[in-house]
């Protein structure tokens, strides 16, 4: 879904996390944050 943002215009979004494809294991054994996001509403 796409979406025109004009210049001085405001733009309201609702975003969904998706944690599960967000927080990736590295090959050290720590954690790494990619955020996934979708838009919801907006």
């Amino acid at each position: 879904r796409g979406f025109v943002l004009e210049p001085d215009q405001t733009l309201t979004l609702t975003l969904d996390l998706n944690v599960d494809k967000s927080v990736i294991r590295t090959g050290s054994g720590q954690y790494m944050l990619k955020p996934v996001f979708a838009v919801i509403s907006g």
